[in-house]
């Protein structure tokens, strides 16, 4: 036989076994998330110089500037991850960042997009002046051996002074800068709709997106 409820019936649901925002945990629950994050952050570092390394093949950058770049995402990586974490509050009862343990990282959702803006900014035009590849003093980067991740006037890019105009096409570097000069700007974005009220958002976005 099979009971069934009344319809005025009320039944407890039983808590979601998750750990709360602001509630202690027990040791167990919390060295299981320390292992979880620890191979989150392994994960993303990995992810962090591949991404890297795809963008800078396809923009023609030095070694010195592939360097540069992983030193600073893996940096700024671990400044969002400690905002995220800490929660900070701000004037308004707003606060800054999710106060749960999460690990911020570059993403490769952004690869064939920087890929493909990057490679249509270095056919275009700089301000730089040339009559010969050589004149262009910030010149493409060697994608072989063994020039490799070096830059050499002449040398290493051929085809990059564009005669028709006289000037030098755009560099790696150029290129790369412009693209994370147009992400910082639409960053401002994001943080407007974060501070949005969530009924504003709810009618403009699904609840999905939301929550």
């Amino acid at each position: 036989e099979v009971d069934v409820l009344p319809p005025h019936a009320v039944v407890q649901a039983r808590p979601p076994p998750a750990l709360l925002l602001e509630r202690g945990s027990n040791p167990l629950a919390g060295g299981g998330c320390d292992g979880a994050s620890a191979r989150a952050v392994n994960d993303r570092i990995h992810r962090h110089v591949t991404n890297v390394h795809l963008r800078a093949i396809r923009s023609a950058l030095t070694s010195e500037e592939v360097q540069y770049l992983i030193a600073a995402g893996l940096i700024f990586s671990g400044i969002g991850s400690a905002i995220q974490v800490a929660r900070i509050q701000l004037p308004g009862g707003f606060r800054l960042g999710t106060g749960l343990i999460c690990v911020v990282g570059s993403s490769f959702t952004f690869v064939p997009i920087c890929v493909s803006a990057i490679r249509m900014m270095m056919r275009e035009d700089s301000a730089n002046p040339c009559e010969g590849d050589a004149d262009c003093t910030d010149a493409w980067a060697g994608q072989a051996p063994p020039y490799l991740g070096v830059s050499a006037p002449g040398v290493t890019n051929l085809g990059q002074c564009n005669k028709s105009s006289g000037r030098c096409l755009r560099s790696g570097r150029e290129a790369y800068g412009a693209f994370l000069g147009t992400c910082m700007l639409g960053s401002f974005l994001e943080m407007a709709l974060s501070l949005t009220p969530k009924r504003t958002l709810h009618r403009i976005l699904p609840r999905t997106v939301t929550g």
